[in-house]
């Protein structure tokens, strides 16, 4: 149900959480991916997370909030999430 749900995938493109921590974090890739690992994991990411995340949101071809998504995804999908919640 977490990897391929239409539903979850519909939750996360419609969030009014996300939606709020982009337009707080004007945009920007550093911030928003802080925000989300407190939302979702409840702790600031590593470094080397925060590398691997802001190199992600550089794939060309790639926007921004479906970048952000996919951060949402990935860490939904995470032990770390699993076992917290």
């Amino acid at each position: 149900y977490l990897l391929n749900s239409t539903d979850i995938q519909r939750r996360i493109e419609r969030s009014p959480r996300l939606r709020e921590i982009l337009k707080a974090a004007k945009w920007k890739r550093s911030e928003v991916i802080q925000q989300v690992y407190l939302l979702l994991l409840s702790r600031y990411p590593t470094p080397e997370e925060t590398a691997v995340a802001e190199k992600y949101y550089q794939t060309e071809g790639l926007g921004f909030k479906p970048a952000t998504d996919d951060l949402v995804w990935t860490l939904i999908n995470s032990k770390e999430f699993l076992y917290r919640h």
